[in-house]
């Protein structure tokens, strides 16, 4: 029965690391996006882009890819800060599970030897 609910314990543990992973991910992807938004919002680079545009109005055309970029900035940030928050929940569920599953371990080693030395020697 100890053995079982190590298995599950370690299980649950993997889980989290795997979940963590995926946070991790998703933070970099994310950096990554606003990276290309902090370069993209460049006054330069919004001319360059609308340059091709063929509009009578270049102005309007600046100012809405500028709020445009801006909003989708702001969104960014946001849920880095989520996925912030919710990597350092299970950064810290990891290591209440790995530290669970080391105490399950010590027990069922100390169950484990305690039935060897029980047993008597055949011989």
């Amino acid at each position: 029965m100890n053995l079982d609910i190590l298995t599950k314990a370690e299980q649950r543990a993997d889980s989290l690391r795997k979940q963590l992973f995926e946070m991790i991910e998703k933070e970099s992807t994310i950096r990554t996006k606003l990276d290309q938004i902090e370069n993209n919002i460049r006054p330069e680079v919004i001319d360059r882009e609308i340059a091709f545009a063929g509009t009578m109005r270049p102005e309007e055309l600046r100012n809405m890819r500028k709020k445009n970029m801006e909003i989708e900035r702001t969104n960014l940030q946001s849920l880095l800060v989520e996925v912030q928050k919710t990597k350092a929940n299970i950064d810290q569920n990891v290591q209440k599970a790995d530290s669970l599953v080391e105490k399950l371990r010590v027990k069922l080693e100390k169950e484990i030897d305690d039935a060897l030395a029980d047993e008597p020697i055949k011989t």
